[in-house]
Formats: structure tokens, C-alpha cells, sequence
């Protein structure tokens, strides 16, 4: 049970405005310098609406809109990392209700 993930699934519903933490799961080529290198594109860009920004291991996580998710897919691509996978973890956005 210790590689469980609860992913939460991102339904058209949602405002074009609310901000989600979206993780990007990238390969072993992914480094803390490359997290930066694409986190100070993005917010050139006025992509990123926020500052929080986490790097783990071979992932990042930033606060974005929905609808930004394939610019920053662009950005990973242009550095020539794979994506094994792209979520918002329920531990880090659970809306009330649900």
C-alpha cells in the first residue's frame, strides 16, 4: 500500500479561475536546476499565478489553471524529459463535499 495515489480526476466543471496543484511526473533526467529553469519560463510567460512550487524527486508541483496544464507540458518537452504522469493528488486539493 505504499505506492497508493488518490488522483483526482479534473472535470469541465470547474472555473476557468480556480487554481489546482498539478503534478508533473517526469524520468530520471529531471533535476532541481531544470524544475527552476521551466518554473522561471512559466512565470515570464504569466502562467504560473502563484509561487508555490514543490520539487520531489523526479517531480515538481505548481498552481496553475486547467487550462495551462499543455504550456507547461511544452516547456518539459523543449528540455527533452519524458512525462510518466500528470495529477492533482486528494491531499492537496479536496474540495469540500466530495
Amino acid at each position: 500500500m505504499k505506492d497508493l495515489l488518490l488522483i483526482k480526476k479534473i472535470e469541465n466543471k470547474t472555473s476557468s479561475t480556480d487554481l489546482m496543484p498539478v503534478t508533473f511526473d517526469l524520468d530520471e533526467k529531471f533535476k532541481r536546476s531544470i524544475a527552476m529553469d521551466i518554473f522561471n519560463d512559466l512565470a515570464e510567460k504569466s502562467i504560473i499565478r502563484s509561487n508555490r512550487f514543490t520539487i520531489k524527486d523526479c517531480s515538481f508541483t505548481i498552481d496553475i489553471l486547467p487550462s495551462s496544464i499543455t504550456r507547461v507540458i511544452e516547456e518539459i518537452i523543449k528540455r527533452d524529459l519524458d512525462i510518466y504522469g500528470i495529477y492533482i493528488l486528494y491531499d492537496n486539493y479536496i474540495e469540500e463535499g466530495e
